[in-house]
């Protein structure tokens, strides 16, 4: 998180979002959630989940874990995300190395010529 203290771990098989204060090494919170979590990326206040074998990104509150909507993408499940910590688009790139640039607001994806991991 901003705070440069919290870590947020996807728990992918068990369903949960793992909140950890890194300062004191101690779990804060468990956050469960409808999906099985995989590659993580945060922006502002915002939480940017892949779904495991999806090509869907959840967009939560990352304070609590609250889903405030889903981000549907063309083609292979989501490998890699990444942005800015506080502005500008997010980069995802799926399992056939394709990257596309999201703009998170509007939820538009755009496929780019770029390729990656």
């Amino acid at each position: 998180l901003p705070d440069n203290k919290t870590l947020i771990v996807s728990l992918s098989t068990a369903g949960m979002l793992g909140y950890y204060d890194t300062m004191n090494d101690k779990e804060i919170k468990k956050v469960e959630v409808d999906f099985q979590p995989s590659v993580l990326a945060i922006q502002g206040k915002n939480l940017y989940v892949g779904t495991k074998g999806s090509a869907i990104i959840h967009v939560l509150e990352a304070a609590t874990g609250k889903e405030l909507k889903e981000i549907k993408l063309p083609g292979e499940p989501v490998q890699a995300m990444a942005c800015h910590p506080e502005k500008g688009l997010l980069y995802v790139t799926n399992m056939n190395h394709e990257l596309m640039a999201i703009d998170t607001t509007t939820g538009t994806v755009h496929k780019t010529s770029g390729r990656g991991q």
